[in-house]
């Protein structure tokens, strides 16, 4: 039943306007995850996959077997990347029935509540308080999911700045750069390289490049780039961001309802 004298005060139009896009876009970067994020994914392995399969160093630093690998999984990539539009929507499709089932709830929820709130339908009240235990239950579950890896296999700051430069880092932003690309150098000789850093720059350049190989070798052989799109939404969230999307939610179902004085007006 809509009620249709009922009174909706501006901030709750405007606090279900942004639910309602905050839900839409989440639906939206599923369903285009295979057209842009897994996009730029890809490309980024596939140029680090060649970054090393084209240097002419890499034939003395591995055996036959693993070149042969890497070639294998850049192929398979490569396939992937360059996916038909009919492939790349059953991906997406995929990917969504892959959802947790307190997130979808959440998703439809929303726009369900949005739209009966801004349409002024009576029970829309009773029902609000369903999308923070819905958000609750989906932060709680993705607390189990596995951490993404992918940035522990870059050194922080910290450790460049403590191991390799002689003091903390300091100066203007370009000055800053050079202090860490100086300490990233010795890093890839040292601890990848195996080797002291050469007083010769075109040999430490070598060397450094030697190191790049090695690293950007490990980080594939870390990593398997399908099975991460594949599970793209089967990852933990930061802690942080799933506190805020609980209290936005309660925030929502505390002020985003139609006011119970209008309602009895209305009858």
């Amino acid at each position: 039943m809509i009620i249709a004298d009922a009174y909706l005060p501006t901030k709750t139009r405007l606090l279900c306007i942004s639910q309602l896009c905050f839900a839409l876009a989440t639906l939206f970067w599923v369903f285009s995850y295979p057209f842009l994020g897994a996009v730029y994914h890809s490309k980024a392995q596939l140029l680090v996959y060649e970054s090393v399969l084209n240097d002419e160093m890499t034939p003395s630093l591995f055996s036959i077997d693993t070149i042969e690998y890497f070639q294998e999984r850049y192929q398979t990539l490569r396939k992937a990347h360059t996916a038909p539009f009919g492939k790349k929507c059953t991906i997406a499709i995929s990917l969504f029935l892959t959802l947790s089932p307190f997130k979808l709830g959440w998703i439809f929820l929303s726009i369900a509540l949005s739209i009966t709130l801004l349409l002024k339908m009576e029970g829309s009240n009773q029902v609000l308080w369903l999308l923070p235990v819905l958000i609750l239950l989906f932060s709680i579950e993705n607390l189990s999911y596995p951490e993404n890896k992918r940035s522990d296999l870059f050194p922080s700051e910290h450790y460049l700045a403590s191991r390799y430069l002689k003091g903390p880092i300091k100066g203007s932003i370009s000055e800053q750069y050079e202090q860490l690309k100086s300490a990233w150098s010795q890093y890839l000789i040292v601890e990848w390289a195996n080797e002291m850093p050469s007083n010769d720059t075109d040999e430490q350049s070598i060397q450094e490049r030697k190191g790049s190989i090695l690293f950007n070798a490990d980080r594939l052989m870390k990593s398997d780039s399908l099975l991460e799109i594949s599970s793209a939404f089967q990852q933990r969230s930061s802690p942080l961001w799933l506190l805020l999307q609980v209290t936005w939610n309660c925030l929502f179902c505390l002020f985003a309802r139609i006011p119970k004085r209008e309602i009895r007006l209305a009858q």
